[in-house]
């Protein structure tokens, strides 16, 4: 993972879009249980 240090914002960004979808999941789950 060294290119990770070098380029801090592309791995966020690739972790902002592997947890968006996860994230949008979770919270239509929630709002259809009640």
């Amino acid at each position: 993972m060294k290119w990770s240090r070098q380029q801090p914002t592309v791995g966020l960004s690739l972790v902002k879009i592997n947890i968006t979808p996860f994230l949008e999941c979770e919270r239509r789950r929630k709002e259809s249980s009640y």
